[in-house]
This record gives structure tokens, sequence and C-alpha cells, in this order.
């Protein structure tokens, strides 16, 4: 299985996703801890990419664009 972390991380920092890289930072931090856990930090990583996976999958916001008032419309007062 390829996870394609780092390309993850770079696409969640591209994005502004700060809540993201923040969580995969704390993530990877206990790797440093003598008494990590390794299939713990196995599957944050992996529900991390979920998480990413997700957001890339969702269609971007449609822009609003606003209604144009009667005025405009007809080139009268209202």
């Amino acid at each position: 299985m390829e996870l394609q972390l780092v390309s993850k991380i770079n696409e969640a920092n591209d994005r502004g996703w700060v809540e993201l890289v923040e969580k995969i930072d704390a993530i990877t931090q206990t790797l440093t801890y003598p008494e990590y856990n390794r299939q713990q930090v196995r599957e944050e990583i992996l529900n991390w990419c979920e998480e990413v996976n997700v957001k890339l999958n969702q269609p971007p916001p449609q822009p609003i664009i606003p209604q144009p008032l009667s005025e405009e419309l007809f080139g009268t007062e209202v």
C-alpha cells in the first residue's frame, strides 16, 4: 500500500488546511517517544490520509453570484 504521505502533507499545506497539517505533525511527534505504540501510530497515519482524501474529493464550493437588483435589470428605480 502506497500512502503518498509527503504529497498529502504538501497538498494539505498548499490548500491551507492548517488543522490537518498540525494533526499529522502531532502524530509524527509521537514517534520520538520511547513508549509509542507502532500499530496505533500507523492507524492514526492511515486515518489522517483518509481525511485528506475525503477533503480532496469534495467538490469545490460554488461561488456566490450576487443577484442583480431590479433597477439593474430594468434600468428603473424601485
